[in-house]
């Protein structure tokens, strides 16, 4: 997993949800996003999103002043160039504003956009083999943004990090182990 991926992964990751629809606060319909079974295990302060699973923010108005906009439930500086002051006036797709930058002079093989912001991607061309797909709503390479993108053994994209798992919900799985544990895998309850 890239290094941008792994950080949004990682500011996502974990959480507590003050309204969802399922049982304990939880997504409900046997989805693992929050916890196993539809329920809700994400951490004190933490909200569960029905498509993320726990996250810091679902808008904006869940971000706090220092980090004052909602990106894939993380609360960031910038989610566009319009959020920056003129003299930082590049979002990149670290979500920090940047002075404008010009082709050539991103770090480590990203691209310079028409708008001066350094991104890992514009397009699908742009990413390795290891994440092949370009998010372009986040200028980030990912293993996948859709299921479409996903292989046979692990059929489900997991949109929050950007990668493939073998169930998002219990409806992905069996009879044999029917149950979608928290790791994102078929299980057979205990």
């Amino acid at each position: 997993m890239n290094r941008a991926w792994s950080r949004i992964s990682s500011v996502i990751g974990v959480g507590i949800a003050l309204a969802c629809g399922g049982a304990n606060g939880g997504p409900g319909g046997g989805s693992a996003l929050c916890g196993p079974n539809g329920s809700n295990t994400c951490d004190q302060g933490r909200l569960c999103d029905s498509t993320l699973g726990c996250v810091d923010c679902e808008t904006s108005s869940d971000c706090p002043a220092s980090a004052p906009h909602c990106v894939v439930g993380s609360c960031v500086d910038c989610a566009s160039n319009g959020d920056c002051p003129a003299s930082l006036p590049a979002c990149w797709s670290d979500n920090h504003c940047h002075g404008k930058c010009a082709t050539g002079t991103c770090p480590n093989g990203m691209t310079c956009t028409g708008e001066g912001a350094c991104v890992e991607c514009l397009t699908n061309k742009d990413c390795g083999k290891n994440a092949p797909v370009c998010n372009t709503a986040l200028s980030l390479c990912a293993v996948c943004t859709q299921n479409s993108d996903c292989p046979t053994a692990s059929p489900r994209c997991l949109v929050r990090d950007g990668t493939c798992v073998g169930c998002l919900t219990n409806d992905d799985c069996g009879t044999a182990a029917p149950m979608c544990n928290s790791g994102f895998q078929c299980v057979h309850p205990k």
